[in-house]
C-alpha cells in the first residue's frame, strides 16, 4: 500500500479535471449556438469592419482557428495559453484561455481562476454595428423608434469583452462547474483593460472563478 494512504488527517483536494479546464472551455464555445458564441467566432475569424454581419462559421472553420500544436500559429486565433510570443503582430483578434491562480479554501476545496484574454490588433478596432430591425436577435437599445441603427460603430475589443462575459459568466460547464465573474468569491475576479505585446494589441483580461474539489485520502486513490 502507498505509504500516503496511512495518513490520519483525512482527505485532501486532488483538483480532479484541473488539466482539462482550458480545452473544456474551448469545447463549450465550439458547441454553443448562442448569439454571443457566434459573434465571438466571427470577431476572431474576420478582421474586416463588417465582421458581425458576416455569415456564422461552420464547425470546420472554427476548428481551423484553434491552435492545437507547437508549430506555426499566425493563422490561429484561439489558444489554451497566455500570449507570450512578441513576434505575433498580425492584424487579427485573439482569445487565450488558461488556468490562473488557485486559492485553497480548506483541505478539500479550492477556488480556481479561469482566465480568458481577448484582444485585437490596434489597426482593426473599429467595426460596424449589427443592429437590424428585422433581426429578432438585435438588442432593442441599438435601434431608434423608426428601427434605424443608432450604434453605427463599435470597438472590437469591447465587443469581444462583452460577448465573452455574456457567454461564460454563469455557464455550468461539465467537468468544471459554474464559472463566475463574481467578487463575492474573490476580489481578483474582474475584467481589466490591457495593452498587450508591445502596444500592438489592446484588449481585456477577464478572471472567472470556479470551485474545485476531488478529494481523496491519498494520491493513489484514483486520478
Amino acid at each position: 500500500m502507498d505509504i500516503c494512504c496511512n495518513n490520519n488527517f483525512g482527505s485532501f483536494n486532488r483538483l480532479k479535471n484541473l488539466e482539462g479546464i482550458e480545452w473544456t472551455c474551448v469545447d463549450y464555445l465550439l458547441n454553443s449556438t448562442s448569439k454571443y458564441a457566434n459573434n465571438l467566432w466571427k470577431l476572431l475569424r474576420y478582421p474586416e469592419t463588417d465582421c458581425l454581419i458576416r455569415k456564422d462559421l461552420t464547425r470546420e472553420e472554427k476548428l481551423n482557428l484553434i491552435y492545437t500544436d507547437t508549430g506555426q500559429s499566425n493563422d490561429k486565433r484561439l489558444f489554451i495559453q497566455p500570449l507570450t510570443d512578441d513576434s505575433c503582430v498580425s492584424e487579427s483578434s485573439r482569445m487565450n484561455i488558461y488556468v490562473g491562480d488557485i486559492d485553497p479554501i480548506n483541505q478539500i476545496q479550492s477556488k480556481v481562476q479561469i482566465v480568458i484574454e481577448v484582444m485585437c490588433h490596434n489597426k482593426i478596432t473599429n467595426i460596424l454595428g449589427e443592429a437590424f430591425e428585422d433581426d429578432p436577435r438585435t438588442n432593442p437599445s441599438e435601434l431608434d423608434g423608426l428601427g434605424n441603427s443608432i450604434i453605427l460603430y463599435k470597438n472590437r475589443a469591447t465587443t469581444l469583452l462583452r460577448n465573452t462575459i455574456a457567454e461564460f459568466n454563469g455557464a455550468d460547464i461539465a467537468g468544471i462547474g459554474l464559472m463566475q465573474l463574481n467578487q463575492e468569491i474573490s476580489n481578483y475576479s474582474r475584467s481589466r483593460f490591457y495593452v498587450f505585446n508591445t502596444k500592438a494589441y489592446i484588449g481585456h483580461r477577464i478572471v472567472f472563478y470556479c470551485y474545485f474539489s476531488g478529494a481523496s485520502s491519498c494520491a493513489s486513490s484514483g486520478y
